[in-house]
């Protein structure tokens, strides 16, 4: 199999499409078997094209929708009838022509081919691909790049196996990004012998004033915009097992919705079992890893526990003592050491102090590593690529944002690799060892920055828009307490 190396620029200018469903598999091996001997222009677009199209995404009325028989005029007067000519936001992009089946001809010919093109350079139509369809065979041509061979040839009796070549150049989504490769085509051949450095500079001034120009136009394209509500990852919080929401999502900030679907996965597992299992895995007796965000996320599960009235059998003694089913006592204490930061408990406190130390200093090396902003940049080329294009994830995606949660992910790992290190057999906390080891951090940490006197206007020049500052939490700003 033939490997294709795709770089940052194809990224931006494709997309990846989801596979197909299996009512739509069915479809495309039921026409594979149809015997089209005898079919007319009409049957061919009612049991070929029609049903393709559909499958493509294509709807009357919709925003990907097709017109039929659509009417332009030429000099003279003259009229003529597109078959089928597809738009996009009530933009035209592309047209099929349809002909009766030509069993003794496998390729379309020049009559059938100069027809279409006819059609599609019409300055109302302005379209660079050509579809022909005779029920046997499909081909697809790129009038600006080449008549003499189609860009692709589906035979229909293997429509079912080639029909993913199709979809890479149909689809709604690829056809939009397919006009965005047009332009950039279009650039290449008009200053391929350019030689006025000038009349570059002067056309990129232009470029950048239209889409500067564009900006209202696209805030209101957006707030029209139906976006999905990425119902996914709450959706998965619902069915995530108990261990990996404690032990991975409850040391992210969530949103609202995203607290609700893991504490209400939470408790339904102390309802059906105990909440044993989930308070011992939450609140150990000896010290685990932890971050601000745990401790929100575990301040929520306790007022939920109690205004359910869930039955609580166990509570651990550093919170409430020997009252070991007293949830009330464990709550008004759990807030007492969110809200100083767990002053009155040294091993727990240096466990999140080390955890912002760590995304201190994962931050730091991100900022001053190239390779770290290459990275994010490559995740957030492949989010552009592979997520649904009107949803919250292509809006919010960045390289920035990447980064922030690499050194998110790095330090939830340091911060157990942290705990494990200084904990016993007995898992007893080594409190002064650990407390050691965060002084050392700190000096590696200031290390860093004496070494790199600039590092402010790095940070600065480089505008990764954070809501919570990294430096701050825990140092001058109470990120658990404010929590």
């Amino acid at each position: 199999m033939k490997k294709m190396e795709i770089n940052s620029h194809q990224l931006l200018l494709e997309k990846g499409l989801e596979p197909l469903s299996k009512v739509f598999i069915e479809e495309l091996k039921r026409m594979e078997e149809l015997d089209v001997t005898g079919f007319s222009e009409a049957d061919v677009r009612a049991e070929i094209i029609d049903p393709i199209l559909r499958i493509l995404g294509y709807r009357k009325g919709q925003d990907y929708s097709v017109d039929r028989e659509k009417h332009i005029r030429f000099l003279g007067k003259t009229s003529r009838y597109i078959d089928y000519n597809l738009t996009l936001w009530e933009k035209n992009f592309w047209l099929i022509e349809a002909k009766k089946p030509m069993p003794l001809k496998p390729e379309f010919g020049y009559e059938e081919l100069s027809q279409a093109v006819e059609y599609a350079a019409h300055p109302n139509i302005d379209a660079a691909l050509v579809v022909l369809c005779d029920g046997l065979k499909l081909e697809v041509f790129d009038r600006e790049q080449d008549l003499e061979k189609p860009l692709l040839r589906i035979i229909i009796s293997d429509l079912a196996k080639q029909f993913e070549e199709l979809r890479k150049l149909l689809c709604p989504i690829q056809i939009w990004f397919f006009y965005r490769r047009r332009i950039i085509r279009a650039i290449d051949r008009v200053f391929e012998h350019e030689g006025n450095q000038n009349r570059v500079n002067e056309f990129k001034q232009l470029v950048e004033f239209r889409l500067n120009e564009k900006r209202s136009q696209i805030l209101d394209n957006f707030r029209k915009m139906k976006l999905s509500n990425d119902n996914s990852y709450c959706d998965h919080l619902s069915d995530a097992s108990i261990d990996e929401i404690i032990d991975v999502h409850f040391f992210i900030s969530q949103s609202f919705h995203c607290i609700a679907a893991m504490t209400e996965n939470l408790l339904s597992d102390c309802t059906v079992r105990s909440s044993f299992h989930v308070l011992y895995k939450v609140f150990p007796d000896e010290p685990r890893d932890t971050n601000d965000n745990f401790y929100m996320h575990a301040m929520d599960l306790l007022i939920c526990l109690q205004q359910k009235n869930v039955n609580v059998n166990w509570l651990p003694s550093w919170l409430v003592g020997n009252d070991r089913d007293n949830i009330k006592c464990a709550i008004q204490q759990l807030v007492k050491l969110c809200l100083t930061h767990f002053t009155d408990d040294s091993p727990r406190k240096t466990i999140l102090l080390a955890a912002n130390a760590y995304k201190r200093i994962f931050k730091i090396l991100a900022v001053l590593f190239p390779h770290q902003k290459q990275l994010a940049e490559f995740q957030h080329l492949v989010t552009r690529y592979s997520g649904p294009e009107f949803c919250w994830e292509q809006v919010l995606s960045s390289r920035e944002r990447n980064m922030i949660i690499g050194w998110d992910r790095l330090s939830l790992l340091a911060i157990a690799k942290f705990v494990k290190q200084f904990s016993t057999e007995n898992h007893k906390f080594n409190i002064n060892l650990a407390r050691q080891a965060l002084k050392e951090m700190w000096m590696f940490e200031k290390q860093i920055l004496t070494a790199t006197p600039n590092y402010r206007q790095l940070l600065q020049e480089m505008d990764l828009g954070e809501v919570h500052s990294t430096e701050a939490s825990g140092v001058v700003y109470d990120y658990l307490g404010h929590g």
